[in-house]
């Protein structure tokens, strides 16, 4: 029996020296050149292969120790082309388990290898058998040079994905649970890096990597059998899939398509070459001649195409070539980005330059070190935002900032990373208008550089400002000016429309000359592309996606017991014969021109990601199966990045009545145009939530112009405009400043629901804002402040409304309508989507019945409720000015 995987190459893009700390995160792509490991095995033992459940199933003593059947053939080899030092013969000790007849350095992941899937298989009831491992690589050049495209990580990936394959254990292991595998046989030959590499040849495309804690992990390798330590959560290790490069599709070609293809030519190729590796099946040669003939080019940084026989020159090795082949072609998408990858001709030692870094970070600079790590997760962050947006400036900027950081760290620590004839490839290209900087550990090895080939806006702003002091800040300020003067002003440079023929031509242009240049400095141009991806693994979220989830999960905690509130101060006199029949009472309002059935509505939430998406829809249709309004949360998202208007658009695709529009103060008016279309909205909600981008880490600062942009949106707007605050009250200034500017409808939205600035403190590593917890004015003390606000502004309310009862006092206090969010969250948390509607279909009853109570047969009727004010409500009511003693003798 043979089996065959085959793993790539990687480059990083940013974070290569903070990744190494566990939980912080790199960028790297994988890389169409390969590294092939085939297992040829001799007699089979008979043992059946199990089903995946098989290896879930174990639990207990160490695999190590059973005493299972296993080929009698005494030994197997080892062998890897180009590579002598590799090359050794092993057997089986008295246990069964591999053991090298010599030690060689260069088999060291190999043996590891053998030996943590043979545990598995152990574990799976698995028959061992013995087998020929031979090692064939694109990764290093025919002389044995050394590119610094992650061999070792390649070859342990490569390697145990064609055991598992061998032992049938492949489909057992999901792709995280193979990237931990891989981690702990990298760990058994003696790796001390921080893994990406490993995830970047497991999971090909573009990622986003967080590190594991290396010291837990080495520990639980100790005492814990692998199928166990496998299924682990394993601290602070993150994969992700970027979405890279303006949202091109990359199609995924390893699973079905690849494996697909393998399976159904294993067979016949085998069966008919047995074991001769070179031996080339005709199905193999024709995918090989179809990916070939793709017209693509050769150093399109998304992977969605390339130039298949450029790049697999060398792979000679049947099943190679056709995987290779067919594993790069993907989606005929235009990429937005080119990546340009230059080699100084002097190998790095990642470990050595990385542990001198460590060193050096562990006396006096610690501090500095630590200031580091925090601008790049910032540094790459910013990039991840901007490569999912198709936003080329910034993925300039937010290069030239990584290479700034570098350097930073090269001063403090007195490591060498980019050497002069890096520093030579990088300013060449810079100086052609393209990102570049050192990639890996530096100190030789590969420069990247990155130019666009599609034409794209300058940013329409970004949510955080990146100039640092410390360690890296005048290297940071410094990056604005190392880019050309005109990247500086209109972000045109070489960022062109790849469907403009002479736009594309000055592209290529610019790439032979990037090229000429370099090879005059002594720098060989690699041909290069990302691959497509290789493994299933979650899509990364922008942070701004990534801040709403975190907004619904705080949110629900804050929601999990009502508490108390302002709510709970103010009482209705009863009056024993005001009463009125309850089939008399109109529940009808008119908010922004529409006649609303209730006088209640789902308020604005969420919006975002995949998760919130989900909510958002299950809310609309709760609103449409009962008839009342709906608000949007905030869709700046979507505005950003259209891929998220799904999120949004569920709103109005599920309820077809009345739906609230949402944006902030900083979008332009053509922008709230445009959130106002998504949604076909029927009208527009302005959140104001200054308390909010205070607390929150990646805020705005800068609150100047908000009541010029509201002016400007209303002017602009196609729908009435409300503007409402998001939790903190509006005070009667603030509704007569409002009113000055032309805003008609305005929700108070006071404390006592949700807690945005607990909710940001909660994000913050240090939640140095916790003395903001329960800022502004509750619900009901906006209400009472606001019955002398101008009467040509209708007031809504919302905030910590947890009952009919409230919803009432709300509109006794001279609310139109009451919005509610927390609370109804909750219940379709706990309940769903049908409890939900059982909920609001509750409220409406109970609310006809209260009015009655009150002797009102309209909403209008409400207002002339006697109310007792006790508690804080009062004494604070009291200090604004209003009459108490009056709104306990209103009934005429």
């Amino acid at each position: 029996m043979i089996a065959e995987a085959q793993a790539p190459g990687k480059l990083y893009i940013a974070g290569e020296y903070a990744v190494v700390e566990h939980g912080h995160p790199a960028i790297l792509v994988a890389v169409n050149r390969m590294l092939t490991v085939r297992v040829t095995g001799y007699e089979n033992p008979g043992e059946g292969v199990p089903s995946g459940d098989a290896l879930r199933n174990v639990q207990g003593e160490s695999a190590a120790a059973a005493s299972l059947p296993h080929d009698s053939r005494a030994t197997g080899s080892i062998h890897s082309q180009g590579h002598d030092e590799a090359a050794t013969t092993w057997h089986r000790d008295a246990h069964g388990q591999c053991v090298p007849d010599e030690e060689r350095p260069g088999a060291a992941h190999l043996v590891a290898a053998i030996q943590c899937v043979e545990e598995l298989a152990r574990a799976a009831g698995i028959g061992l058998r013995v087998f020929d491992i031979d090692v064939t690589s694109d990764l290093d050049d025919v002389s044995g040079r050394k590119y610094g495209l992650g061999s070792s990580a390649a070859v342990t990936v490569a390697a145990m994905r064609a055991l598992l394959r061998f032992y049938g254990l492949e489909s057992a292991l999901e792709p995280l649970e193979q990237y931990k595998l891989a981690f702990a046989i990298a760990c058994r030959a003696g790796n001390v890096g921080s893994g990406g590499d490993l995830a970047a040849s497991l999971f090909g495309g573009c990622i986003r990597f967080c590190s594991p804690d290396r010291d837990w992990v080495g520990q639980r390798l100790d005492d814990t059998v692998l199928p166990e330590l496998v299924r682990m959560p394993w601290p602070d290790l993150s994969v992700t899939r970027l979405r890279v490069f303006g949202g091109d599709a990359e199609r995924r070609l390893d699973g079905d398509d690849t494996r697909g293809l393998l399976d159904a030519s294993r067979s016949a190729a085998f069966e008919a070459t047995s074991s001769d590796a070179n031996g080339e099946d005709a199905e193999f040669r024709a995918a090989h001649r179809r990916a070939a003939s793709t017209d693509v080019s050769s150093e399109v940084l998304n992977g969605d195409r390339f130039d298949a026989d450029s790049k697999l020159t060398g792979t000679q090795h049947g099943i190679g070539s056709a995987m290779a082949a067919t594993a790069f072609a993907s989606s005929a998408q235009s990429a937005a980005l080119r990546l340009l990858v230059g080699w100084t001709g002097k190998p790095a030692s990642t470990a050595d330059l990385v542990t001198n870094v460590q060193h050096h970070s562990t006396d006096e600079r610690e501090r500095r070190y630590r200031e580091f790590l925090e601008h790049s997760d910032r540094c790459v962050d910013a990039l991840c935002e901007a490569l999912a947006q198709g936003d080329i400036a910034a993925v300039r900027e937010h290069i030239a900032q990584a290479r700034e950081l570098l350097r930073g760290l090269s001063s403090l620590t007195g490591t060498l990373i980019e050497t002069p004839r890096l520093a030579a490839l990088v300013e060449t290209a810079i100086a052609h208008g393209a990102a570049a900087k050192s990639s890996g550990a530096g100190g030789g090895d590969c420069g990247i550089a990155i130019i666009g080939v599609r034409g794209t806006d300058a940013t329409t702003g970004t949510d955080t400002d990146h100039a640092v002091d410390g360690v890296c800040g005048e290297s940071l300020k410094r990056a604005e000016l190392m880019r050309p003067k005109e990247s500086r002003t209109a972000q045109t440079s070489v960022f062109t429309d790849p469907a403009d023929e002479s736009n594309a031509e000055s592209v290529e242009s610019t790439v032979s000359a990037i090229f000429q240049d370099w090879r005059l400095a002594g720098i060989e141009p690699l041909e290069l592309a990302v691959c497509a991806p290789l493994a299933e693994a979650p899509q990364w979220q922008t942070k701004r996606s990534s801040r709403k989830d975190d907004h619904v999960r705080l949110a629900l905690q804050q929601h999990e017991q009502e508490a108390s509130n302002a709510f709970d101060d103010v009482r209705f006199m009863h009056h024993a014969l005001c009463g009125v029949s309850v089939s008399q009472v109109d529940t009808t309002t008119t908010v922004c021109g529409s006649r609303w059935e209730l006088p209640f509505y789902i308020n604005a939430m969420t919006g975002g990601s995949q998760r919130t998406g989900s909510i958002n829809a299950a809310l609309a249709r709760a609103a449409q199966a009962t008839g009342i309004a709906i608000a949007s949360g905030s869709q700046h998202a979507a505005l950003r990045d259209p891929a998220l208007a799904a999120t949004f658009t569920a709103i109005r695709e599920q309820s077809q009545g009345f739906v609230f529009a949402n944006v902030g103060p900083t979008v332009t008016p053509r922008q709230a145009a445009q959130a106002v279309a998504m949604l076909n909205a029927n009208a527009l909600q302005i959140h104001v939530n200054l308390a909010q981008e205070i607390v929150m880490p990646e805020g705005n600062r800068d609150f100047s112009d908000w009541p010029q942009r509201i002016c400007e949106i209303i002017a602009a707007s196609p729908v009435p405009v409300v503007v409402k605050e998001v939790g903190f009250g509006m005070s009667r200034r603030s509704v007569e400043q409002l009113a000055a500017l032309g805003v008609r409808t305005v929700d108070v939205s006071g404390r006592g629901g949700t807690d945005f600035a607990a909710i940001e403190n909660s994000r913050r590593t240090a939640r140095e804002y916790g003395y903001l917890d329960g800022w502004g004015q509750s619900t009901v003390l906006c209400l009472l402040d606001c019955l002398s606000a101008p009467s040509d502004v209708d007031i809504l309310a919302s905030g910590g409304v947890r009952n009919p009862l409230d919803v009432v006092i709300s509109l006794a206090l001279g609310a139109k309508a009451v919005g509610v969010s927390g609370h109804f969250l909750r219940v379709l948390e706990d309940r769903g989507e049908a409890g939900l509607v059982d909920e609001i279909n509750s409220w409406a009853e109970q609310l006809r019945s209260l009015m009655a109570l009150l002797g009102a047969s309209t909403v209008a009727d409400l207002q002339h409720a006697d109310l007792l004010l006790g508690g804080t409500t009062l004494e604070q009511a009291t200090l604004l000015g209003v009459d108490a003693a009056a709104l306990a003798h209103r009934t005429a």
